[in-house]
């Protein structure tokens, strides 16, 4: 009887393992969210009552990392000492909801994000606006072109941008076609060619923001812009760059009013 009974349970002994890492993962991510719900309500009530835009983002930057160390999941950075020192457009992949999350935990302060119009709504909307988050339109062309010129008049005067030149987020793997804004922007404020490839997607393409256990982990580079190709707008004018990054970006100025009139601005 006892032979029986052991044969059984060795029987059943993968379904059990596969139900109880189920069980263990439905757990984590309980508990995740449950983190990432405290620290954003209290991150929102901060971002209230804090009068000055850099102490709202050294804000952003303790949760996000307090949010990382309580899950587990490790953000790994390689050269970000390649940022350049003076204003810039940083262009990145879009893999997953959790990118704008790890960007804003290693960007400096003076960087702004550049996001859709549809995240203006709600705690999310309130909490980008206090961080000086700057909305485009991507569906209405004229809102569209104007949003494009009020980022190039931002970058002129000394801000730096982060966009995400894929758009929204899809569940098809791979890399997305461009819209031409983050270029048009580039072309228009003088910058040259850069980049800022994001790591490894973390689980489902456009899964939810947090990995699905302790073993998943979160890594981001940021390229040396003297490094390699990639769309992206670096810090140094185009007359300052090299061989061929004035003349790429004095092509797309000229361009400019035709693809206007053509493509979507972000």
């Amino acid at each position: 009887m006892v032979g029986v009974g052991a044969a059984a349970v060795a029987r059943r002994g993968p379904s059990l393992r596969r139900t109880g890492r189920a069980a263990s993962a439905v757990a984590f991510a309980a508990y995740t969210w449950a983190v990432y719900l405290v620290l954003g309500l209290a991150l929102v009530l901060l971002l209230l009552l804090l009068p000055r835009e850099r102490w709202r983002w050294w804000a952003v930057r303790r949760s996000i990392r307090l949010l990382a160390r309580l899950t587990g999941t490790a953000i790994t950075v390689h050269g970000l000492n390649h940022l350049p020192a003076q204003t810039c457009i940083a262009v990145a992949n879009h893999p997953s909801w959790i990118d704008g999350i790890v960007l804003a935990s290693v960007l400096p302060p003076s960087f702004h994000f550049v996001v859709a119009e549809q995240l203006q709504q709600g705690l999310y909307g309130f909490a980008l606006r206090r961080l000086g988050t700057q909305f485009v339109e991507r569906h209405q062309r004229e809102q569209g072109v104007a949003d494009t010129d009020q980022l190039v008049g931002c970058a002129r005067a000394g801000q730096s941008l982060v966009i995400f030149p894929e758009g929204r987020l899809a569940r098809a793997p791979g890399l997305r076609p461009f819209h031409i804004g983050a270029f048009v922007v580039a072309a228009e404020a003088g910058y040259r060619p850069f980049r800022s490839p994001s790591g490894d997607p973390v689980g489902d393409e456009a899964g939810p923001p947090f990995p699905a256990s302790r073993r998943d982990r979160r890594r981001h580079r940021h390229a040396d812009p003297a490094r390699g190709p990639g769309l992206g707008c670096g810090g140094r004018r185009a007359t300052q760059g090299p061989r061929g990054g004035a003349a790429d970006v004095g092509r797309a100025g000229r361009r400019m009013t035709r693809l206007r009139g053509e493509d979507e601005p972000e």
